[in-house]
């Protein structure tokens, strides 16, 4: 299963809840997801999808009012790794990141990325786990280098106040 984005709040009364998609994706093309729902795996299937400036709002068949949309809110929402797009080429999904290997451009290994995650705002923070604790990498141009896939590594330029202090 891939993770595709959470659901964040209901909307409205009668079901609907707003869905913020993950790694930039620009339409919705599922017809079923699935979460996590009380330790169980859950197939949820999408009857209805409409576009809510940066998120969707989705009409889930069986859920019919905004207390039943409510305790949905925060779950994590995945479909089939076989049902999500091939990224353009120089785009990754946050699954490929997970794991490399992170070096800053003066040399320093920082670690590992742990997470990449949406911070809100349209800004994506990429967490690395290493030496210097948790550091947490904004994904801008001016921070992230390059990506090597091949090599599994990442090479990001660090802002100051990146690191803890004395580093």
């Amino acid at each position: 299963m891939v993770p595709i984005g959470r659901f964040a709040s209901p909307h409205g009364v009668r079901g609907e809840i707003k869905f913020k998609p993950y790694d930039g994706i620009e339409d919705f093309i599922w017809d079923e997801v699935f979460v996590i729902f009380n330790k169980t795996l859950r197939r949820l299937q999408i009857d209805k999808v409409r576009r809510q400036t940066d998120n969707f709002l989705l009409t889930i068949r069986g859920i019919n009012q905004r207390e039943e949309a409510a305790l949905h809110t925060g779950l994590e929402v995945s479909v089939p790794e076989e049902m999500v797009p091939s990224p353009e080429e120089g785009e990754f999904y946050y699954k490929d990141l997970r794991g490399l290997a992170v070096f800053a451009d003066d040399g320093r290994d920082l670690g590992f990325i742990t997470d990449v995650f949406s911070a809100g705002g349209g800004n994506d923070v990429i967490e690395v786990t290493g030496v210097f604790g948790e550091v947490l990498i904004p994904v801008t141009a001016e921070t992230i280098l390059e990506v090597n896939m091949e090599e599994k590594s990442l090479r990001v330029h660090l802002l100051e106040g990146l690191l803890p202090d004395n580093e």
